[in-house]
């Protein structure tokens, strides 16, 4: 299998923003990092005084009040530690995670699986804000910066008997309460084609044949959700 990549370096020390803080947050998390929604930007801060989380606050449709638009993150030494791209609360198009050290540690793609009319009428109830999908090359490196993972994702729903939906709280983005769903069609993000796992123990890499492995699954294409849609609506 083979990819070029052409891998954008981006300084690690990405300058933050100088805003001036109020002298109080609009709350404390349990981290006891102060949190401060200012303009179009919800701006996360710890003990120390250092930016940890910069994310755009946007509306868009049926979403008032949540992520939407360029996110980063850093570590305590400055450097970025994740960058990216949401879409009504939902994670899309290239994201870069990084080790402390600046090196990168993967790079994922994530593609929202529905029409976003269609999501916010349907695809809503999968949860998928909290469960970003990839769809997509796949890179993930160790921390000198070989590349230990190499794939493509591709969005499938799966068939499941029984699945546990974990709900957020939207101010927190921490876990508030879990739904037990039966028997449903819920999409996932499925490995597809030949990947590539670097094994440390024989310090050579390792090849699998997904197509072989997901033949066994029982998966269906996104597409089948929207003509499953158009019956019920045309009965």
């Amino acid at each position: 299998m083979k990819h070029i990549f052409f891998i954008l370096f981006i300084n690690c020390s990405y300058a933050q923003s100088s805003i001036q803080f109020p002298n109080e947050a609009d709350w404390i998390d349990q981290d006891s990092n102060r949190i401060y929604r200012i303009k179009n930007k919800k701006i996360k801060i710890s003990p120390t005084g250092q930016i940890l989380e910069e994310i755009y606050w946007g509306y868009c449709n049926h979403c008032e009040g949540e992520p939407n638009g360029s996110y980063i993150s850093w570590f305590e030494n400055k450097n970025i530690k994740e960058l990216g791209t949401y879409s009504c609360s939902e994670k899309i198009n290239t994201w870069l995670n990084y080790f402390e050290n600046g090196k990168i540690k993967s790079i994922s793609n994530f593609l929202k699986p529905y029409d976003q009319n269609f999501f916010d009428d349907v695809g809503s109830s999968f949860n998928l804000k909290n469960s970003p999908l990839k769809s997509g090359a796949y890179l993930e490196f160790d921390s000198t910066g070989i590349i230990i993972t190499e794939g493509n994702y591709k969005i499938f729903e799966e068939h499941s008997f029984v699945d546990t939906i974990i709900l957020y709280d939207p101010d927190t983005y921490e876990p508030s309460d879990s739904l037990v769903v039966k028997e449903s069609w819920h999409p996932k993000s499925i490995e597809v084609g030949t990947w590539r796992r670097f094994n440390p123990i024989l310090n050579e890499y390792e090849t699998t044949n997904f197509d072989e492995i997901n033949r066994k699954r029982k998966l269906r294409s996104i597409y089948a959700r929207y003509i499953e849609i158009f019956e019920i609506i045309l009965k």
